[in-house]
C-alpha cells in the first residue's frame, strides 16, 4: 500500500495509481481510504448541497459508486440480525465459520424465494432447515437403562430414620448426598441426622429425601 501523507481538507481527495490499481483518499467527517481495480482517479459532482459552503458536495468517483451498491450489503446484514447465529467466543475462526453458515442460510433463503415465488421468513425457513436436517441426519440417543439400585430407590418404600449413635457421639449425622451430589443447584457440605436406613445414605428430612428418591437426575 503507498502512503498518502500530508492533511486533506473537507472534500479533498489524494490518490496513487499504478496500471491495473487506484488508492485514494477522500476526506469527509474523516479519512475514507479506498483501493480499487475498476474506477478512475475522478471527482464526481452530486446534487446534494453542502451546508457550510452552499455548493454541490463532490465525492470520487469510487466513493459514489461504493455508496450506492452498499445498500445490499446493508439489507443482508439486517435480515441475517435476526437469524444470527453468532456466540462469545475467544477463537476468531469459530466466529468466521459460523458467520459463513448464517451467509449460506442466507443465500438459501433468497434462492428458495426466487425459485418458488412466495414470503417465507427467513427465520422460519432457518427454524424448518435445523429440523430437516436433524430428521435426515441427528441419531436419536436410546436411554440409559437405570441399575437395579436405582430402580429400587425411584419404586420400593423407603422412611427416614435417624443416624445410629455413635460411642463418641449421641446425636450423630451423615453428609447428606443430594446436597453434595447434586446437579441442578449450588452443592454445598452438610449434614442431616437423617438418613434412608434401605439406600445407606444421609439425606436431609426435607427436600433431598423426596428428591433422591423420585429423581433420577437431582
Amino acid at each position: 500500500m503507498p502512503k498518502l501523507e500530508g492533511k486533506l481538507k473537507k472534500r479533498e481527495t489524494a490518490s496513487r495509481s499504478s496500471d491495473i490499481c487506484l488508492v485514494t483518499k477522500w476526506k469527509d467527517r474523516r479519512d475514507v481510504t479506498m483501493i480499487t481495480t475498476m474506477h478512475e482517479n475522478k471527482i464526481v459532482t452530486l446534487d446534494k448541497i453542502d451546508r457550510a459552503t452552499n455548493e454541490n458536495v463532490k465525492k470520487s468517483l469510487c466513493v459514489v459508486d461504493y455508496n450506492e451498491k452498499m445498500g445490499a450489503v446493508d439489507r443482508s446484514d439486517m435480515m441475517m440480525s435476526s437469524i444470527d447465529s453468532l456466540r462469545k467466543s475467544m477463537k476468531w475462526y469459530k466466529k468466521l465459520f459460523v458467520h459463513t453458515l448464517d451467509i449460506c442460510v442466507l443465500n438459501a433463503h433468497g434462492m428458495f424465494s426466487t425459485k418458488h415465488h412466495m414470503k417465507y421468513p427467513l427465520a422460519k425457513f432457518q427454524m424448518d432447515l435445523i429440523r430437516q436436517l436433524l430428521e435426515r441426519y441427528g441419531q436419536v440417543n436410546k436411554p440409559t437403562p437405570m441399575s437395579a439400585a436405582t430402580t429400587s430407590k425411584l419404586t420400593e418404600r423407603h422412611f427416614p430414620f435417624l443416624v445410629p449413635a455413635a460411642e463418641k457421639s449421641k446425636n450423630a449425622s451423615r453428609r447428606c448426598t443430594v446436597c453434595f451430589q447434586t446437579k441442578l443447584r449450588q452443592k454445598k457440605r452438610s449434614t442431616s441426622r437423617y438418613m434412608c436406613k434401605e439406600c445407606n445414605v444421609g439425606l436431609c428430612v426435607f427436600p433431598c429425601f423426596q428428591e433422591f428418591h423420585t429423581k433420577v437426575i437431582f
